[in-house]
């Protein structure tokens, strides 16, 4: 039973809300119950990983197959 989905790649600028926000596009916020971007104090952003939990496994499933191999929407020239 898989609740917990490891983002890679978030871009090291990106803060907690923006990685929200741009995951809020395609999973709701209900189905989501805890969210961790760890941060890299030496470099000034995140350590490009999150760490989503999610309410149920199906939560969980219905994010993976909407988030792989997805681009982040909020980069510059993403479609």
């Amino acid at each position: 039973m898989v609740l917990t989905l490891m983002l890679r790649h978030v871009p090291r600028h990106f803060t907690l809300q923006q990685m929200l926000d741009d995951v809020g596009t395609v999973i709701p916020a209900c189905d989501v119950d805890f969210v961790y971007l760890p941060q890299d104090i030496r470099r000034s952003g995140n350590i490009t990983l999150a760490f989503l939990n999610f309410v149920n496994p199906e939560a969980a499933a219905r994010a993976a197959f909407a988030l792989v191999g997805r681009r982040w929407l909020l980069l510059p020239g993403a479609p």
